[in-house]
């Protein structure tokens, strides 16, 4: 199973594209939730086929955009790319941690993966809900 999440995450990071700002009603894929929770509890990762997670207490939430968001080496756009996640698709991080401000937001995300990592999104494009500092740990 961590096999398999690792290839799964190493695919996500494969290619980097352009992030563009939506609003979440203009979200790819189906929404699937509107908070961070475990896993577990998702119906499907927003196209129909299981979450992938590393274990029972995993954390995930949705990307809400209409194309692929960058993934970044920090908390900032000016640190290098590496790689994207598809929009619309359910992802686990691990925690969460303050960088640079994305139209108004400046917590960032730490993107699980089994190596290779830190990897980090900006919060104001996934689905996390108002509480997601007090639900995922500060990194």
């Amino acid at each position: 199973m961590k096999l398999l999440k690792r290839a799964m995450v190493a695919l996500a990071l494969g290619a980097a594209m352009s992030t563009l700002v939506v609003t979440p009603a203009q979200a790819a894929g189906t929404k699937v939730s509107s908070v961070v929770k475990y896993c577990r509890l998702f119906p499907h990762d927003g196209y129909g086929n299981p979450v992938s997670y590393s274990d029972y207490y995993a954390m995930c939430a949705q990307v809400y955009t209409t194309t692929n968001l960058t993934v970044r080496k920090g908390p900032s756009t000016a640190y290098a790319s590496a790689g994207s996640l598809t929009a619309g698709r359910v992802y686990e991080f691990d925690c969460w941690t303050y960088g640079q401000t994305v139209d108004g937001n400046n917590v960032w995300l730490n993107l699980y993966a089994a190596s290779g990592g830190p990897y980090y999104v900006s919060d104001r494009y996934v689905y996390t809900g108002p509480n997601v500092k007090t639900i995922l740990w500060q990194c």
